[in-house]
């Protein structure tokens, strides 16, 4: 199954919409930005360069388990940085050692400091399951073939018999 998808490039996979937040904004902007397009995480940037990553677990171990007032916390005080980024033409394989290695969920991924997706593990995961699917098509296929092969051959053989 690795054969399928791990040695092919992200930019094949990534989410390349990718949702920003200014650095100076509060954590509350932040969260109606994230429930608003339903995601998990924003890119912080700086003067449109990103920065961070701030992410809702960020927010909840940051922000809401110290008590803190979302309006008055301002992102950067919460986000995860400096970025971990990878070019377009890194391998789904690097992506996923770069993850384990960090223990990181999402990789940013960037061409020439410019902003291009973001890859999640999540991403990895339905990807993952989309080849095992292909592959579970391609087993049965076979082993409706050796069965067609084997009652033929039953069939032939019983025919020279009778």
């Amino acid at each position: 199954m690795d054969w399928f998808y791990r040695h092919k490039d992200v930019d094949k996979y990534m989410t390349p919409e990718i949702k920003t937040v200014e650095k100076h904004e509060s954590v509350y902007s932040a969260i109606k930005e994230m429930t608003h397009y339903n995601i998990s995480c924003l890119i912080v940037s700086f003067k449109e360069k990103p920065v961070g990553i701030v992410t809702e677990r960020d927010i909840m171990r940051r922000v809401a388990l110290e008590g803190k007032d979302m309006r008055k916390c301002k992102v950067d005080s919460v986000m995860s940085s400096p970025l971990i980024t990878k070019p377009t033409k890194t391998k789904i394989d690097d992506i996923i050692n770069l993850m384990n290695r960090y223990s990181i969920r999402r990789v940013v991924i960037m061409d020439d400091d410019e902003l291009k997706g973001i890859i999640t593990q999540t991403d990895i995961v339905r990807m993952s399951n989309k080849y095992i699917e292909i592959i579970d098509i391609v087993k049965l296929y076979f082993f409706m073939l050796l069965g067609i092969g084997f009652i033929a051959g039953v069939y032939l053989l019983l025919r020279m018999v009778i």
